[in-house]
């Protein structure tokens, strides 16, 4: 029964995700010159991340639980039973909870940043998802967040660079979102 459940908890928060969400913290680090080493902020920013990206997640099956139910969504550990909504919705509050806590001990425009972008991904899953044109911008933003956080995290400044690589990032992630958007409606017309 643990097992299942600490199983369940590691599909809700995506851990696996999360966990590569972080990857685009570390590169835009060293391209912008600001990781050396061991810095105790980029750990801060590594556990900011990890948590607040499961913590979107875990709310985002918080909200779509019913939508899941109904397509049969067996990958998404609510629906199975495997964790309870309650426990998704606690995940998610407590999670905000510590990332705002973590956020503090940055320079104040990563922490500006961490909670602006923090807020959106919750309002993502609470309400934003059904507005077509403005989840993909926040899908799109989400691609490239940590790739943003990353140089902000020990000078407060965005390097050109990382702002060229944030830019294609978002332009790619937006043209892949509207695709996929375009591909459900196709699909949608053709089930009739």
């Amino acid at each position: 029964m643990a097992k299942n459940t600490i199983y369940g908890f590691l599909k809700l928060i995506r851990s696996g995700v999360s966990l590569f969400g972080c990857i685009g913290l570390f590169v835009s680090g060293i391209l912008a010159e600001d990781l050396k080493w061991f810095q105790i902020e980029f750990l801060l920013a590594f556990l900011i991340v990890f948590i607040s990206g499961s913590g979107a997640f875990a709310l985002n099956d918080y909200f779509d639980y019913e939508v899941d139910k109904i397509n049969n969504r067996t990958d998404r550990p609510l629906v199975t039973g495997m964790i309870s909504r309650k426990i998704a919705l606690y995940t998610a509050i407590i999670f905000l909870i510590i990332v705002v806590f973590l956020s503090i001990l940055l320079n104040f425009v990563a922490m500006v940043f961490i909670l602006t972008s923090v807020t959106l991904f919750y309002l993502y899953s609470i309400s934003f998802k059904k507005k077509w044109f403005l989840k993909n911008i926040l899908v799109a933003y989400s691609y490239v967040a940590t790739i943003i956080l990353g140089s902000l995290i020990i000078d407060s400044s965005l390097e050109p660079l990382i702002i060229y690589f944030a830019v294609m990032g978002f332009i790619i992630g937006l043209a892949n979102e509207i695709m996929f958007d375009i591909a459900d409606v196709k699909g949608d017309n053709e089930k009739g």
